[in-house]
């Protein structure tokens, strides 16, 4: 079978993939990047693992769709379309006309699509979203720390389903402190956390995810209780910054 070369978004998931490999990024970091769901990301790695780079080239290219309709009558239809009696006709008013008056089975989406091609219909201005850039990394190790943990068989059959918790420097991608753990709970932070102090001192700032051993969840709180382990961050002088905050 002939060999394809890769597109820039397949060979963009490969070195990704590549970058897990080599410790730079977790499956949560390779997830923003990718602009993909964790649950994408994993099935990704998943299957990247089982049967390499092949797999992200995909199968469909240079294929013709079974679904893809006969030239012939595209250029029929398009034809009959640039008469004036179908002048100002929407996409599916001039799909039903089609259908009635001269056969042509069509989707409203199909005749759409050639129509807005060819300058026939213009589609109405989507709304806009606000795109948010990506954070971009501290400049200087020390600045900011990653605290991030992930739950596994990590030993397979030899030991029991556990969690390992690391912290990640974000402008070097280096692991600064690590540990398996049961679960994630304040007291593991807290061990991981004086793991870092020891070895590196005081960074400026943590980043954590939205678990509860860093902020409560409660609706019924008239205001956000300060949790056990924020207070020990911000006795320390330490910044406590949680994913999708205005930090």
């Amino acid at each position: 079978m002939e060999k394809r070369k890769m597109s820039l978004k397949e060979a963009e998931r490969l070195s990704v993939m590549q970058q897990i490999d080599k410790k730079v990024f977790t499956l949560r970091q390779a997830s923003q990047e990718l602009a993909l769901s964790l649950r994408h990301t994993k099935r990704l790695r998943k299957r990247y693992r089982l049967k390499g780079a092949e797999w992200l080239i995909s199968k469909h290219v240079g294929k013709v769709s079974p679904n893809r309709t006969d030239p012939k009558v595209q250029a029929d239809v398009l034809k009959i379309l640039h008469r004036e009696e179908y002048a100002g006709f929407g996409p599916i008013f001039a799909r039903d006309k089609i259908e009635e008056r001269h056969g042509h089975c069509l989707s409203s989406e199909t005749i759409r699509k050639w129509m807005v091609k060819t300058g026939l219909w213009i589609p109405k201005i989507k709304k806009r979203y606000k795109i948010h850039p990506r954070r971009l990394r501290r400049a200087r190790f020390g600045e900011l720390l990653q605290g991030d943990g992930s739950r596994h068989a990590w030993f397979e059959e030899t030991g029991p389903e556990c969690t390992i918790v690391l912290f990640v420097d974000d402008a070097t991608s280096k692991i600064t402190a690590g540990q398996f753990v049961p679960a994630e709970t304040t007291e593991a932070y807290q061990q991981i956390l004086k793991k870092h102090l020891d070895q590196y001192g005081r960074p400026r700032a943590l980043y954590v995810d939205k678990h509860s051993i860093f902020r409560t969840h409660r609706e019924n709180l008239a205001k956000e209780r300060e949790t056990h382990f924020a207070r020990v961050l911000r006795e320390l002088g330490i910044d406590l910054i949680c994913a999708h905050s205005p930090h």
